[in-house]
């Protein structure tokens, strides 16, 4: 997975980027632009929230709720 940070002039090419890397090259991507994260007081913040769109990218569970948990039943859960 990438991690890449485009110029924010560069915003029209976001779904080039996203078919030659993901399409093309089978590598997923995560694309931030500059304005995010150059001279950004919460840095911390907003990598941490970055680092875990990448983890759902990748396939993981971020959140489970308590009570999937501890149920016996079958659940499915949807959020929007």
């Amino acid at each position: 997975m990438l991690l890449i940070i485009i110029p924010n002039q560069f915003k029209s090419g976001y779904r080039k980027i996203k078919k030659f890397s993901l399409i093309e090259h089978k590598v997923l991507t995560q694309l931030v632009c500059e304005s995010m994260v150059i001279n950004n007081k919460n840095n911390v913040s907003i990598f941490g929230k970055i680092l875990l769109q990448m983890l759902a990218k990748s396939g993981n569970v971020l959140w489970i709720p308590k009570q999937v948990l501890e149920s016996s039943r079958k659940i499915m859960l949807l959020a929007f």
